[in-house]
């Protein structure tokens, strides 16, 4: 069940997509950074012309005042797009966690009356983590499934009952730099450093996951 240097095949490709993730969160805030710059620039030079009427200024403005509307526009879709990535990632993870160590999750399942290819095509993220924290799940693990998992709902559906509303203020509140934000009743993600602090705890996550899925293997020998 090990590769390389005693590293899970689990462990192995849980690191490359977390730096792939890093990478592509890298590559994104520097294509954003660039445009900013240039745009503040060009700004900077026109607003300080002294040779340019009022009108004459404000025109030549006006494209580069657009370019970073349409920036910060495409920032928040691409964002919005990157964690929706990011909870897939980890249920995909919980999922190959317990066949990786020949966890029976169908047998978790609270509903015993459905078939059993009922039940393997219905399996949910809440399946596989009631299959490996069969007792209580740590802090971290009730922040991702739970409040992280609402802001993934609402990145999804762009909407938003009460409990859904009230569990994306909780998480806003106590994760400031998770850096969302509540605009005119709407969620947004405002800087690419939350999806680099959101990742970092599902990486943390998906260790304490397979650390008990471990544990869980052993004790059936």
């Amino acid at each position: 069940m090990t590769i390389a240097k005693g590293r899970t095949t689990c462990e192995t490709e849980r690191d490359t997509m977390v730096q792939g993730f890093h990478e592509l969160l890298k590559v994104l805030k520097h294509a954003k950074n660039q445009t900013e710059i240039q745009a503040k620039a060009a700004l900077y030079d026109i607003a300080n012309d002294k040779s340019l009427s009022d009108e004459e200024r404000w025109s030549q403005m006006r494209p580069f005042n657009e370019m970073l509307t349409e920036q910060e526009e495409s920032d928040i879709r691409i964002r919005r797009t990157v964690l929706i990535g990011l909870f897939s990632f980890w249920e995909l993870s919980l999922k190959d966690l317990c066949e990786y160590y020949k966890i029976n999750v169908t047998k978790a399942k609270k509903n015993k009356k459905e078939n059993k290819s009922k039940r393997e095509s219905n399996l949910s993220e809440n399946d596989y983590l009631n299959a490996i924290f069969r007792d209580n799940r740590p802090e971290i693990i009730g922040l991702i499934s739970s409040q992280i998992k609402e802001l993934r709902n609402y990145m999804t559906h762009g909407s938003a009952d009460k409990d859904r509303q009230a569990t994306i203020d909780r998480l806003m509140s106590a994760n400031p730099d998770f850096c969302i934000s509540k605009i005119s009743g709407d969620y947004y993600l405002t800087a690419y450093n939350g999806l680099d602090n959101i990742l970092k705890i599902i990486e943390n996550g998906l260790v304490i996951a397979e650390t008990t899925a471990k544990t869980l293997n052993e004790q059936v020998k």
